[in-house]
């Protein structure tokens, strides 16, 4: 096999046989149970289940923010089971991630809360900080903002705000988690197609944990997980193709 086709099989991201376990002797509980599977470059990848079913913990374990106990976590062909702490600090920053409430500092404005993302990255100056931010603020719809604080947006703007900070250390996936949890419909369906947007644009993929049918509906695939395991894994978009 040639170099390039063995760099084609690498997935954006692998799980396998993944376990975590809260507590210790006859208090533990498992989290997540030899969970497995892959995401691609460009798609959207909802986890749904029942509150309390590991969907956090999950996210929590793919941005670095935990140790792998046990199983395997490869980003771009990176394993992350055994990393040292600087290790999984360099890893957080290559992560995008988005909460499910935007998380922004209310004694910033909305470029400030962005250049914390971009503070990230030390190699770029500070005129081409500055600069990018502004293209990031375009590129979700808040160009026009960039001195106003939180409270004076919308809940949507505020994610969009989050969206772009996310965003701003060029991150090799976007992990979100219930990020339209406290949106309307139009807000929902205007941030979700703003990440679509994204993804495609900077090929990289995006995976949410979500409860929203109408995230669902708009997803490139369905796991579900239940009591820490996988249950199913479907393509939506798929089924709905004539």
């Amino acid at each position: 096999m040639s170099s390039n086709s063995r760099a084609a099989l690498i997935m954006p991201l692998s799980i396998r046989s993944l376990t975590h376990i809260y507590g210790a002797g006859s208090q533990q509980e498992p989290a997540l149970n030899n969970v497995s599977f892959e995401i691609s470059n460009r798609e959207l990848t909802a986890i749904v289940g029942p509150s309390g079913c590991g969907k956090s913990t999950l996210l929590s374990l793919v941005a670095g923010l935990r140790s792998i106990q046990s199983g395997s976590i490869q980003l771009n062909g990176v394993e992350l089971k055994g990393c040292t702490a600087l290790q999984l600090q360099r890893h957080r920053q290559q992560i995008g991630i988005i909460f499910q409430s935007p998380k922004l500092m209310p004694f910033l404005n909305t470029a400030e809360n962005v250049l914390i993302g971009a503070e990230v990255s030390t190699t770029l100056s500070v005129s081409n900080r500055l600069a990018k931010i502004e293209s990031l603020l375009m590129s979700v719809g808040m160009i026009g903002h960039s001195h106003k604080f939180p409270r004076q947006l919308s809940g949507g703007q505020c994610q969009r705000v989050s969206v772009a900070r996310a965003i701003a250390n060029d991150p090799m996936i976007i992990i979100a988690d219930e990020p339209t949890a406290s949106l309307d419909f139009k807000s929902t369906k205007a941030l979700v197609s703003l990440l679509l947007d994204i993804i495609k644009l900077r090929d990289i993929p995006l995976l949410m944990a979500t409860h929203d049918s109408r995230i669902i509906e708009m997803a490139d695939r369905v796991i579900q997980i239940d009591d820490g395991r996988v249950v199913s894994q479907m393509q939506p978009s798929a089924t709905n193709d004539p």
